[in-house]
C-alpha cells in the first residue's frame, strides 16, 4: 500500500511542475514508489529486481539530469519548460538523448525504462497466492499502464 501511496502522491506532485529539476526530482519518488514493491517481496527475486530496477533507473536518472544541466551556458541555466522551446533545433544530438532518456524513465514498451517495473510487477505477482495470481496480474498491468500514462503525461510536457 505504501508503494502505491508512493507512486500517486509522486505522480500529482509531479504533474503541476514547470520546472525541469523539481519535475524529475518528484519523478523520482514515483520510481521508489516501483522499488518498494522490490523491497516488499523481499527474497532472491525481490533482490534482482530491485538491482536491474536501480541501474536502469540510475542511468536514465542520471543522464537525464546530465543533459538537462549540460544545457546550461555560463550566465543562465534551463529551468523551466518554456526554456526547451528551440532546443532541437541548436542541440538535435542532445535533445534526442534527453527525449529518450524521459521516454525511458516514463515507462515506455520498446525503452529500457519498461523492463525493471514490469519486473517489479511480475515478482510481485509471483509471491501473490495463487488463486489471486491472475486477478492481481491484470491489476498490476492496468496499474502499470496508468502510471505509464500519467509519467508521459508528465514527461510530455517537456
Amino acid at each position: 500500500m505504501l508503494a502505491l501511496i508512493t507512486m500517486l502522491m509522486g505522480t500529482f506532485a509531479a504533474l503541476p511542475q514547470t520546472n525541469l529539476k523539481r519535475m524529475l526530482a518528484y519523478s523520482s519518488v514515483v520510481h521508489m514508489g516501483y522499488l518498494l514493491i522490490a523491497v516488499l517481496v523481499g527474497g532472491p527475486d525481490g533482490g534482482q529486481a530491485l538491482l536491474f530496477y536501480l541501474v536502469v533507473y540510475g542511468i536514465a536518472t542520471f543522464g537525464a539530469f546530465g543533459v538537462v544541466t549540460s544545457f546550461a551556458s555560463a550566465q543562465d541555466e534551463l529551468q523551466d519548460y518554456d526554456d526547451l522551446q528551440g532546443l532541437g533545433y541548436q542541440y538535435p544530438k542532445r535533445s534526442i538523448v534527453l527525449a529518450t532518456l524521459l521516454l525511458s524513465l516514463a515507462g515506455i514498451p520498446p525503452l529500457a525504462g519498461f523492463l525493471p517495473s514490469s519486473v517489479c510487477f511480475r515478482v510481485l505477482c509471483a509471491m501473490i497466492m495463487p488463486g489471486w495470481r491472475l486477478s492481481v496480474f491484470c491489476l498490476a498491468g492496468v496499474c502499470l499502464l496508468l502510471f505509464a500514462a500519467d509519467n508521459c503525461a508528465v514527461y510530455a510536457r517537456e
